[in-house]
């Protein structure tokens, strides 16, 4: 097996001409080597990069990952003008507008489950309790026209089973400073949530100050 210093370039230049796709440089590493094959695929990539900055060096205008920046806009220009075909992180721009949506969704019926109940913050609710507010006996729901797109529907029976997977879903994050807290209620044997905001934190400030108390 050749290994890198006892290459010539043109052995080099040979092995380029002969082994030019992916598949062809597997099938080079047993016969020449690792470092020989690594050259090759170092050279190929500096010859696009060089053919991108002969070109301009274009870059990408507008970005999916904002908070990447420079990283994206560089990146993404390189395989922007390699193969705009590809159109490089597209799904990720669909799925963060997916993401988007159902964040502004989340946040607004929550707000709105704390404007309904003042005391969540401190007095968890269950999800039979916010169903009644949805779908309510008489008179119109305050809350229905604020529920996330994919909850409503059906009876209220149907509703408070998505609600519940909904709700234990979305609790297992925050949303903007709200947080939800899972507390099980043992007596009437079923899950309720307090909804507020900094709740974890104000929780741990509070115990703090029982103990320097207690201390």
């Amino acid at each position: 097996m050749a290994g890198l210093n006892s290459l010539e370039d043109d052995e080099l230049a040979e092995i380029e001409l002969t082994y030019s796709t992916l598949d062809d440089i597997h099938q080079a590493w047993p016969l020449f080597g690792r470092p020989a094959v690594c050259i090759i695929q170092v050279q190929a990539c500096l010859d696009l990069i060089c053919g991108w900055v002969n070109d301009g060096a274009p870059r990408r205008k507008t970005l999916v990952l904002a908070k990447y920046g420079e990283w994206e806009s560089i990146v993404g220009g390189i395989i922007d003008w390699i193969a705009p075909d590809v159109r490089f992180l597209a799904d990720h721009r669909t799925e963060s507008l997916a993401v988007d949506s159902e964040r502004d969704e989340t946040i607004t019926f929550l707000e709105h489950l704390r404007i309904a109940f003042p005391a969540c913050a401190t007095h968890p609710v269950s999800v039979s309790q916010i169903a009644e507010r949805v779908f309510p006996e008489i008179g119109k729901s305050a809350l229905r026209d604020f529920v996330p797109d994919g909850l409503i529907g059906g009876t209220g029976s149907s509703f408070a089973k998505r609600l519940g997977r909904w709700l234990k879903r979305v609790s297992t994050r925050r949303w903007g400073n709200i947080e939800l807290i899972p507390v099980e209620d043992k007596h009437d044997n079923v899950w309720k949530y307090q909804i507020g905001e900094n709740i974890r934190k104000r929780l741990t400030l509070d115990t703090l100050f029982e103990e320097t108390e207690a201390a």
